[in-house]
């Protein structure tokens, strides 16, 4: 297999499941839109919006980068996928948050429960943004870019 069929394969994969994900978008609203108005469906419709958001921005940067690949385009391609890092790590932060909250709200608002996965979401965060800043340094670069 070349390598234009490579990335035309990533490309494709990548918006097939934008497009799962944003028919899976479109119904979680709905639903939470027809509920009765709470604190938690309030908070549950702001965060699908913000990964709905965050996740399709990255899809979109990965498209750049990937027909930017194919055509031979000159792009800033270290400081995209630093861009691309930080929005996923805070796609990430978003999606461990809301979990954090609904482990509260299922032990009955007890705070001792989260208290160990909020510890290793700190730890996660720390981890993404030490990945971030070896790409913005270029040492987390593939060859070719790097």
């Amino acid at each position: 297999m070349t390598e234009f069929w490579y990335y035309i394969s990533q490309l494709w994969v990548a918006t097939f499941f934008n497009g799962i994900y944003l028919v899976l978008f479109c119904i979680c609203i709905y639903i939470l839109l027809h509920r009765p108005r709470s604190r938690g469906n309030i908070v549950l419709l702001v965060a699908a919006i913000a990964l709905f958001t965050l996740s399709t921005i990255i899809v979109i940067l990965a498209l750049i980068l990937g027909a930017a690949r194919i055509d031979d385009v000159d792009l800033p391609v270290p400081e995209l996928l630093f861009a691309a890092n930080i929005i996923f790590g805070v796609n990430n932060v978003i999606a461990d948050g809301l979990v954090i909250y609904r482990c509260y709200c299922v032990w009955n608002y007890n705070g001792y429960v989260v208290i160990g996965y909020g510890k290793s979401d700190a730890v996660c965060r720390g981890l993404t943004r030490t990945d971030a800043a070896l790409t913005r340094t270029g040492a987390a670069l593939p060859r070719r870019y790097g």
